[in-house]
C-alpha cells in the first residue's frame, strides 16, 4: 500500500501544463446529490455503499470517484481516499479539488513540505478559488513562512471579510506568533459565523487559558460538551480547569468520572482521582490545623481575660 501511494505521489507531483485548461467536472446527476445529502446527514457508511455500487457500474465516472474520495476522507479513510485522488489527479490534472484535498490530509500527517506544494498548484490551477488559498495559507504557517502567510491572508480577509475558514486562518496565524490576544478575536469571530464548527470551541479554551482567563474557558468547555456530551478530550479540559483553577476538587472529581465511565481505563482521569484524593486529604489537615490554631488562640485569650477579671476582683476586695 504505502508503495502504491509513493508511486501515486510521484505521478501525481508534476506540475499541470501551464496552457491547459482549468476546468470543473461535469455537473452532478441526481443519484449523486442524494448521496451527497447522506454525506451532509453525517450517514457516511449508507453513502459510501450507494456511491461504491455507482463506481462498480460506472468505474470512469469522476464525479462519483470524487465524491468517493471526500467520503473516505471524511471516514477517516485517508489512504483510500489518498489512492482515488491521486487516481484521478494522474487522469485529470487540470481539477482543483484533488489537489486541496490531498493538501489537507498530508497536512494533517505532518507532511507539510508536500501540503504546501500540492496548495501552490491548486492555486496556480484557480487563483480566485478560496479552499485553494485557505489550502496554501495553511502550509505557510505549517512551515513557519509566517509573512508570506499574513499577506495572502490579509488579502483573503478583504476578499471575504466574514468567511469563518478565513477567519479560523487568521486566528491560526496570530496563535503561533504568539498573539494570544487578537487571535482570540478572529477565533470568536470564526465561531460566530460558523456555529456548526464545534472543534473551534477548544481552540478558543486553550487560547483563553493561556491568557489566564479561566472563566471564558470554562464557558468554551462547557458550551463545547452540550453539543458533544461523550467528549473524552472536552472531559478531560474540563477536569483540570477545575482541579488546577478553581480547585473545585468535587465537580473535578464528578466530570473523572464521567470519562472513566466512557473509557475505564483513562489514565488521565485515574491520575486526576488520585491526585484529588491526595489534595483533599492534605486540606482537611489543613482546615484541621487552622481550627486548632484557632481554638488554642481562642483558649488563650479566654484564659489571660479569666486571669485578667479574677485579679482586678482581688484588687476591688
Amino acid at each position: 500500500m504505502r508503495v502504491l501511494i509513493i508511486l501515486l505521489l510521484l505521478i501525481g507531483l508534476r506540475a499541470p501544463a501551464q496552457a491547459a485548461e482549468v476546468h470543473s467536472p461535469p455537473a452532478r446527476s441526481p443519484e449523486l446529490s442524494s448521496i451527497e445529502a447522506l454525506v451532509n446527514q453525517g450517514s457516511l457508511i449508507k453513502a459510501r455503499k450507494a456511491v461504491e455500487s455507482i463506481l462498480a457500474e460506472q468505474p470512469g465516472n469522476i464525479q462519483a470517484r470524487l465524491l468517493a474520495a471526500r467520503i473516505y476522507k471524511a471516514m477517516g479513510l485517508w489512504s483510500r481516499s489518498i489512492l482515488e485522488y491521486e487516481s484521478i489527479r494522474s487522469e485529470d490534472p487540470n481539477l482543483v479539488e484533488p489537489y486541496v484535498a490531498l493538501s489537507q490530509m498530508h497536512l494533517e500527517n505532518l507532511s507539510a513540505d508536500l501540503a504546501l506544494s500540492l496548495a501552490r498548484q491548486a492555486v496556480r490551477l484557480a487563483p480566485d478559488s478560496k479552499e485553494a488559498r485557505v489550502a496554501l495559507i495553511s502550509g505557510l504557517i505549517a512551515t513557519h513562512e509566517y509573512s508570506d502567510a499574513d499577506r495572502e491572508l490579509e488579502a483573503l480577509i478583504k476578499r471575504f471579510p466574514g468567511d469563518a475558514d478565513v477567519l479560523y486562518m487568521a486566528f491560526q496565524l496570530y496563535r503561533d506568533n504568539g498573539e494570544f490576544k487578537e487571535a482570540r478575536g478572529f477565533l470568536q469571530k470564526a465561531i460566530k459565523a460558523g456555529p456548526d464548527r464545534i472543534a473551534w470551541l477548544l481552540d478558543l479554551y486553550d487560547v483563553c487559558e493561556s491568557l489566564g482567563d479561566i472563566k471564558s474557558a470554562e464557558q468554551a468547555v462547557e458550551l463545547y460538551l452540550t453539543k458533544a456530551p461523550s467528549s473524552v478530550e472536552a472531559l478531560e479540559k474540563l477536569g483540570l480547569l477545575q482541579e488546577n483553577y478553581l480547585y473545585d476538587y468535587v465537580s473535578a472529581g464528578r466530570t473523572y468520572d464521567k470519562i472513566l465511565a466512557i473509557d475505564p481505563e483513562n489514565w488521565n482521569a485515574l491520575a486526576g482521582k488520585d491526585r484529588i484524593k491526595i489534595r483533599q486529604n492534605d486540606l482537611a489537615m489543613s482546615y484541621k490545623r487552622r481550627f486548632r490554631h484557632v481554638w488554642a488562640s481562642l483558649m488563650d485569650r479566654l484564659s489571660a481575660w479569666l486571669e485578667s477579671f479574677s485579679t482586678q476582683k482581688e484588687i476591688r476586695n
